[in-house]
């Protein structure tokens, strides 16, 4: 994965930071989302519900697999977006993955699917959970990219304790479907070339791997201690 800018940093220095006691501000952003979510989609029925988790899984797979190329273009045409370029990008995508597909999906399911009333209520609840956490995995993923103050997320980024927090969970998803289901060739069509940096264990795969040396959240978490020194949002591309 490349990131814009590109930046050098020395990971052992990164988790050595010790943050202040502060609020887990991520998981609660997270959990507003999932609770919204639910309650947004619970009274649109079982078979309207089954056609938006279906729209918010495949637009957040869009999403995670194409805002870099945006981002880079999005800087391209202004380098003083650079800390806000990938998070500006990744949302984007979403949502105009989102809209596309539900355009689509309206067109040709025309004609809602009738349930019995048990299967309807065990259903559209079942489904609603299940889109609502995909949204707060999603947009806790995302909420690494945003221009915002380090504590954001609480605690050890190596921790073992963190390895099952949503943003987590959705990049070891998106890792493990890069090189499985949903993998794509290196030198695949309409996308820029891949040159990321691999792990030894992928380095015989010919796909383009998510993450490979799970360095995302060390990344993006030097960025934003970059950022919390800055005097506003948009800066120099030297900065």
């Amino acid at each position: 994965m490349w990131l814009s800018p590109v930046l050098e940093f020395d990971q052992s220095n990164v988790t050595k930071l010790i943050l202040k006691s502060e609020k887990p501000v991520a998981l609660g952003i997270g959990l507003g989302v999932l609770f919204l979510t639910f309650a947004g989609m619970w009274f649109l029925g079982l078979w309207n519900n089954f056609l938006t988790l279906c729209n918010i899984l495949i637009s957040a797979l869009f999403a995670s697999s194409l805002w870099e190329p945006v981002a880079n273009s999005i800087e391209i045409q202004n380098t003083s977006y650079t800390y806000v370029a990938d998070f500006i990008a990744v949302w984007a995508v979403f949502f105009l993955s989102f809209i596309g597909i539900r355009l689509v999906t309206e067109l040709l399911c025309r004609y809602r699917v009738q349930f019995d009333g048990v299967t309807e209520y065990l259903g559209r609840t079942f489904i609603c959970f299940l889109a609502a956490w995909i949204m707060m995995c999603f947009t806790m993923f995302t909420l690494h990219m945003a221009p915002l103050k380090p504590s954001i997320y609480s605690g050890d980024p190596t921790s073992n304790a963190m390895l099952v927090g949503p943003d987590k969970l959705w990049l070891r998803f998106m890792h493990s479907r890069s090189k499985g289901a949903l993998a794509d060739t290196q030198n695949a069509l309409f996308v820029p070339p891949y040159d990321a940096e691999l792990h030894p264990d992928d380095e015989n795969l010919n796909c383009r791997v998510f993450d490979s040396t799970a360095d995302f959240v060390f990344k993006y978490r030097h960025r934003r201690f970059m950022f919390q020194g800055l005097p506003a949002v948009r800066v120099s591309r030297n900065n």
